[in-house]
């Protein structure tokens, strides 16, 4: 007679929980944040759970266009989607909202291979977190303090 298995039962809930001990147990993180509804999501769990030990971060595309040479249709096709915001729709609707500010540090890592899906980082990751970290904090020290 064949057995069964039980398959336990994740909440939301339990997903949230999981994700905040991650958090906490990583200390401080830098999140890559696109303006997206999933980077949104990762940005807001890291702040509630680590404070300001949670910042995010955002790059410029070389194609950022002049919002103001834009007609109001690709103005409109640009900025209407916030979940699929890239990070220069995200900086156009800065611009057209009068906050873009005048400068943008970009502090990143980048993976050597993405192909296996983990929650585990490679070693050279893992080394570079903490020298990412510390640099976006000294970036956002100077800016708050220069501006």
């Amino acid at each position: 007679m064949p057995t069964t298995t039980a398959i336990p039962v994740v909440t939301l809930s339990d997903k949230l929980q999981r994700m905040q001990t991650l958090l906490r147990e990583m200390n401080s993180v830098v999140v890559a944040f696109s303006g997206g509804i999933d980077s949104t999501l990762v940005l807001k769990v890291a702040h509630d759970a680590l404070g300001t030990q949670a910042i995010g971060v955002t790059a410029v595309s070389p194609t950022f266009p002049d919002i103001a040479r834009l007609t109001d249709a690709a103005k409109r096709e640009l900025l209407v989607d916030a979940h699929m915001a890239e990070p220069y729709s995200a900086m156009m609707l800065a611009d057209a909202l009068g906050v873009l500010p005048r400068e943008i540090h970009v502090v990143a890592i980048e993976a050597a291979q993405t192909e296996e899906l983990t929650l585990e980082l490679s070693a050279a990751v893992k080394r570079a977190v903490p020298l990412a970290a510390r640099r976006a904090l000294e970036l956002a020290t100077i800016d708050s303090v220069t501006v």
